[in-house]
């Protein structure tokens, strides 16, 4: 064992979701980590029995444990090691569960990718040191109070204290001639805010002659509180009651600190992903009451990871810190500042009046990033990307509001870093309004605006058009040509989408029959399929019932799938997507990689391809670990008999490794990019 890996046990039965694990943690390099696998419970234990790990990946569908009891279990063998919890079920009572078995972290298998599983372990073995940390500390303190060092007073029926012991005159601060010129008294004691609670006691002593423990505040003769546990019982024979204080300030603060380390970020002091989230929601539900906005800002660090790199992690934990206290100064008392992991930080301003104060914050915060930091003795300059969503306008769901501000800062990082963008600001090049905007839209089919182009599919080794993927284009009045990134997102929101997605199977099909009876012998046909479409119980009776009229046959059909949608519900998703399937209807789920999907519950789907997002295939060329990926994906793939598409493909090294690493087809710009029918016409004339 090296002195800096990271040593990893994943409980995984599912022998493809490990292979998985593996290729996503063995990008990582500094610290290198090291995996270990076992299928079961039973083998789990048995190793940790004999060996060190610093964390376990723990899936709930093992054969030989009932879900959370797993985890007990390992803490039976191995209690100071960090679990985090990987399923394939987004069952939020299942997350409960886990999470109140002190699991670090619950993961849902569809939605994590290498940086969020990288975080999540680093993260969990720093918080399971520091909670152990302070649960020492609390083990110490209640072995000295249970030592039988007691607060011990007397006091009569008017709640004068007659009699005290020293450990209770050191609690409260008063000199025992006080007690015996009956100056104190239980009412001296008692801050305001614990007048009800004390009524109920005398209540439960007038009744009982006892009260039941509890724990309470306690004003001090100098006007400072502390926390005792509080009990009292009355005298037989005497008109007087026993009462205890045993003094739990330190465990409350300890308390208190556990409290704050499970809702908090351990290197800023920042809310965490957790908290953040509930306050959102809680701002929400005070915005809609009060009818106004709210704007919630996503930005990272440009360049953060050369930082890292160049001067060590201990110089960007400082950076981090540096940078969430320039946040907070930023900020608005009313504003809540997060950092969710890495160099990643949400800021959420509610009681917004106008886009203009976000603007004008969003460039006060740039402007606090572009002033040089002093960090480990060197002057450092970076920059920020900013991403902004703003409820109600872009949408009125808290993880729509999430997810459309992390597209707006991937949308500031693509514009030249070191600025800040507006979800789907660019549709409106500044220019149109949003709701002229959404109006135009909602009139670009009746207006014959909507335009299909084709970009082909390719076989791998011969070049031979497999397949031509249906593109809709907006040919707007004022702004020109537009692609769908540019008005698909709006058409979702106004709920026009389904709409569009009718068009493009209608347009599509009378397309194969125009080239069908040109005499050519067209490749079949690949439509994007939207989520609203796709949640129709009556999809694919209706998308049967629509080819029978346009002439394209169910055989030639291949209906595209985003991953994390095709992943969501899956019990309906396998039924409906059978029901296709049992139509000849391919199913193919695009975006493959730039997610975490569990191939357990892929393979229960009829899929019929699989796309690999051009994220991971834009760097085979030079990255060694994105070939290992790759190769790895189709393998698995074939195995499962799934062809596989690579988009993106624009060089001929590209296409030589995929060509080696036997991937089925290719998609991208070294072919050609979507083009008019017309010009598809022309490509499958070059291709016979």
């Amino acid at each position: 064992m090296t002195k800096n890996e990271i040593r990893v046990l994943a409980i995984e039965d599912n022998q493809d979701d490990a292979d998985l694990i593996s290729a996503l943690l063995s990008k990582e390099k500094e610290p290198p980590f090291l995996l270990f696998h076992a299928r079961r419970l039973a083998e789990a234990l048995a190793y940790l029995a004999r060996h060190y790990v610093h964390v376990v990946l723990l899936d709930l569908g093992l054969p030989d444990s009932l879900g959370i009891s797993a985890v007990q279990d390992i803490k039976k063998i191995a209690p100071h090691v960090p679990i985090i919890v990987l399923t394939g079920l987004n069952d939020e009572e299942t997350a409960k569960k886990a999470l109140q078995a002190e699991v670090q972290d619950y993961l849902h298998k569809g939605e994590i990718d290498r940086n969020l599983l990288v975080r999540s372990i680093r993260y969990a073995i720093e918080r399971k040191r520091t909670i152990e940390a302070l649960r020492m500390s609390e083990a110490r303190f209640r072995q000295l109070s249970e030592s039988g060092i007691l607060g011990i007073a007397y006091y009569d029926a008017d709640g004068r204290i007659t009699d005290a012991n020293e450990s209770f005159l050191s609690m409260v601060g008063y000199e025992r001639r006080d007690v015996e010129t009956g100056a104190v008294r239980w009412g001296q004691l008692t801050p305001p805010a614990w007048i009800e609670r004390t009524r109920q006691a005398d209540e439960e002593f007038r009744a009982s002659g006892r009260i039941t423990p509890y724990e309470k505040e306690f004003f001090r003769r100098d006007g400072k509180t502390f926390w005792g546990l509080f009990g009292c019982a009355r005298v037989d024979g005497l008109a007087q009651a026993i009462s205890f204080i045993v003094d739990i300030t330190a465990r409350k603060k300890l308390e208190e600190e556990i409290t704050h380390l499970a809702h908090h970020d351990v290197l800023t002091g920042l809310p965490n992903r957790r908290l953040l989230r509930d306050f959102f929601r809680v701002e929400l539900l005070k915005a809609r009451r009060e009818q106004t906005k709210l704007a919630l800002l996503f930005m990272d660090l440009d360049r953060f990871k050369e930082i890292n790199d160049t001067l060590g992690h201990e110089a960007g934990d400082e950076m981090l810190k540096a940078v969430a206290g320039r946040l907070k100064s930023c900020a608005r008392e009313s504003d809540i500042v997060a950092r969710i992991g890495g160099d990643e930080f949400n800021i959420l301003l509610s009681d917004v009046a106008r886009p203009d104060d976000i603007t004008g914050f969003a460039q006060k915060v740039i402007a606090s990033m572009g002033e040089p930091f002093q960090i480990a003795g060197r002057e450092i300059d970076i920059t920020t990307s900013i991403g902004i969503s703003m409820f109600p306008d872009d949408s009125v769901e808290v993880e729509e509001l999430f997810r459309f501000a992390d597209i707006a800062l991937y949308n500031a990082k693509e514009g030249g870093r070191n600025t800040f963008r507006f979800y789907d600001h660019g549709l409106n090049q500044g220019s149109v309004e949003k709701l002229e905007f959404e109006s135009w839209l909602r009139r670009a089919l009746a207006h014959g605006e909507l335009t299909l182009h084709y970009q082909p599919q390719v076989n791998v080794k011969t070049r031979g058009i497999k397949s031509a993927e249906a593109l809709v284009r907006w040919n707007h009045p004022t702004l020109g040509r537009l692609d769908s990134k540019r008005f698909i997102p709006i058409a979702e929101s106004i709920g026009y989408i389904a709409a569009i997605d009718e068009w493009v199977l209608r347009t599509a099909g009378a397309q194969f029959k125009t080239w069908l009876d040109a005499g050519f012998a067209p490749p079949c046909v690949t439509v994007n399929i939207s989520s609203r479409i796709f949640r129709n119980t009556a999809f694919a009776d209706a998308i049967a019932a629509s080819l029978d009229n346009d002439g394209l046959t169910t055989d030639c059909l291949e209906l595209e799938i985003k991953e994390d949608l095709a992943m969501g519900d899956l019990e309906r998703n396998i039924t409906l997507l059978k029901n296709l399937a049992a139509k000849g209807i391919g199913i193919s789920i695009d975006d493959f990689g730039a997610g975490y999907s569990s191939l357990h519950n892929l393979k229960r789907l009829p899929v019929t391809k699989l796309k690999l997002d051009q994220s991971i295939v834009k760097d085979i060329a030079t990255d060694p670990d994105s070939r290992t990926l790759i190769s790895a994906m189709i393998a698995m793939a074939h195995k499962m008999n799934m062809l596989v598409v690579a988009k993106g493909v624009e060089t001929e090294e590209q296409l030589s490794f995929l060509r080696e690493a036997e991937c089925d087809e290719a998609q991208g710009y070294l072919f050609s990019g979507p083009v008019p029918p017309e010009q598809f016409s022309e490509l499958m004339v070059v291709a016979k």
